[in-house]
């Protein structure tokens, strides 16, 4: 029975988040041409030499802004298509430190002390490399964000057995705020944010892509200060 109302959620948010594709299509279209005729204007009149001081400011703050609204409809767009798999094998010990090298100068930025253990890699696992990229990248840029300057991000990557099934586990931890109990299920939801700025499809992209290798995430609040988020992929896959 448990396995049969997994199964039902599962399908049904299958239906819930095709339709929220075809709508964020649909929407993002029909947004993209006047917002590329209004940037388009805007620069012209930026160029405009008559068009100095807080006037000029004012239209130079405009085309910034359209051009951040363009990064949210692309961010839509990319959400909205189907998720393909470029399944091959993949080392994820060699993914997660490639994206906490890329990530080193927002960890800087915030003087964030990045403690990693990472198992040598586990047996074959065959899945999209770029694909689980995006997701542990989107956690780690989630886990800075939310971190207090000069502390600390954890990375852990091991084998985990559950329920006599063998999984491959990637723990992010930060010390952050942490996160409000009824957050725990939601913040994989798309654009749910508690945040000032962003759309809020970051973990929801994050559910997409690790509930497409047949894995799991979640996401606690740590006792005394932080959050933990937890990916577990299956192994197995030969």
């Amino acid at each position: 029975i448990t396995e049969r109302v997994r199964m039902g959620k599962k399908v049904r948010e299958n239906e819930r988040m095709a339709y929220i594709g075809q709508i964020t299509a649909s929407l993002s279209h029909e947004i993209r041409n006047p917002l590329s005729s209004i940037k388009m204007n805007l620069q012209i009149l930026s160029g405009n030499p008559k068009i100095i001081g807080n006037d000029k400011r004012r239209v130079d703050i405009s085309v910034s802004e359209v051009i951040r609204l363009e990064q949210i409809l692309n961010q839509l767009l990319d959400f909205a298509k189907p998720l393909q798999l470029n399944l091959k094998p993949c080392n994820i010990r060699h993914i997660l430190n490639s994206y906490i090298e890329l990530l080193e100068i927002k960890f800087k930025e915030k003087n964030l002390n990045v403690v990693t253990a990472l198992e040598d890699e586990l047996p074959p696992f065959i899945a999209d490399g770029e694909k689980l990229g995006q997701a542990f990248i989107n956690i780690l840029i989630n886990a800075i964000e939310s971190s207090d300057p000069s502390g600390k991000v954890s990375v852990t990557f091991k084998k985990i057995i559950r329920q006599n099934l063998e999984y491959a586990a990637v723990l992010i931890d930060d010390e952050g705020p942490g996160l409000d109990e009824n957050d725990k299920e939601e913040i994989f939801k798309p654009f749910f944010t508690r945040k000032t700025k962003g759309v809020g499809l970051g973990l929801a992209n994050v559910k997409r892509i690790i509930d497409a290798h047949n894995g799991f995430v979640s996401a606690e609040k740590k006792e005394g200060k932080g959050a933990s988020f937890l990916i577990m992929l299956p192994l197995g896959n030969t």
